[in-house]
């Protein structure tokens, strides 16, 4: 069942189709109401009138393919800015690293530990012994292992065998390069609120949200395989 609701888009009043407020997004989550904040119906109303729908792509842009995202990710984390990981990838990329595979954990010491060029600052890298280990071992593995491209899950699992690869990282990639756009799209309208579905909130920064990442992502794909994503066509 669905309903019709009027929105305001570029100071026009305009309607559109939308799911009953009680037929389910994912099971045991509904729709709700577009008025009532954190829904996803509010989601989707909130896609709808800033048209991302619309938009034929992204503005993020995949870093010199599957490899240089793994670097990328790898080079960020807790306590390192988007800024410093940029640098630091900068830095890498520039001096060979990723073109050459490289798995000699002190090569990429040598180029962490120097300053790096932020802004107008210098600001050293941190973690760079432990970040060189990581990012070492990631070139090892792909390059005595061919990444899967033709299947996100695939390719999720096998990211996962890369030491200082987690689920989010994993992902990430996952959604980033191989995930149509309306999709992702998708992702910011339900992910939130289907994750509570899953999670309790004593979960929340424990141990069960990796145990249970396989879950939510099975059950956000089903949901979305056939009939979701006509809602934001």
């Amino acid at each position: 069942m669905s309903r019709k609701v009027s929105l305001i888009v570029h100071g026009s009043l305009v309607e559109r189709e939308m799911p009953d407020a009680c037929s389910e997004v994912l099971p045991g989550v509904i729709w709700g109401d577009p008025w009532t904040l954190f829904t996803p119906a509010y989601w989707l109303a909130q896609a709808w009138m800033s048209e991302i729908d619309t938009r034929p792509s992204g503005r993020y842009s995949v870093k010199h393919g599957l490899i240089g995202e793994l670097g990328f990710c790898l080079l960020g984390g807790f306590g390192i800015t988007a800024e410093l990981a940029t640098a630091a990838y900068d830095r890498c990329w520039q001096a060979g690293l990723f073109l050459r595979y490289e798995t000699r954990p002190e090569a990429w010491v040598a180029e962490l530990s120097e300053p790096l060029q932020v802004g107008s600052r210098k600001i050293r890298y941190r973690y760079p012994n432990q970040k060189s280990r990581f990012l070492a071992a990631a070139m090892e593995y792909v390059q005595h292992n061919e990444l899967r491209t033709d299947s996100g899950m695939a390719l999720r699992e096998q990211l996962l065998n890369i030491n200082g690869v987690d689920y989010k990282i994993a992902s990430w990639l996952q959604e980033t390069l191989l995930i149509a756009m309306k999709l992702r799209s998708w992702i910011f309208i339900c992910s939130a609120p289907g994750a509570c579905a899953v999670y309790s909130l004593q979960d929340i920064g424990s141990s069960v949200i990796t145990k249970r990442w396989r879950r939510c992502t099975c059950s956000f794909l089903k949901s979305c395989r056939f009939d979701l994503p006509r809602w934001i066509a």
